[in-house]
């Protein structure tokens, strides 16, 4: 018996808020690792991390709940002596 295999690329673009939910429904592992593939990407942003993150933080798109989030984050982080700054 022969079997018809048919190959097909489907595209499909995910709106922010799309992701953002995505990410949000993820465990806080998940999560975690999705920041630790951010940063093995970092290296390929124009500009790299620092200049990416520098644009991310002065947008005018980040608005008071991002920029709550992003400093929420960070105070944590800096709580924690788990992983050195």
């Amino acid at each position: 018996m022969s079997r018809l295999v048919i190959h097909r690329e489907v595209r499909i673009e995910l709106r922010v808020d799309e992701m953002a939910c995505a990410f949000a429904a993820l465990d806080h592992s998940s999560q975690a690792a999705f920041f630790r593939e951010v940063g093995r990407m970092a290296n390929q942003l124009r500009g790299g991390w620092e200049q990416q993150a520098a644009l991310i933080v002065n947008s005018m798109h980040l608005g008071n709940e991002g920029a709550t989030v992003l400093r929420t984050l960070g105070e944590h982080f800096a709580a924690t002596e788990r992983v050195p700054a």
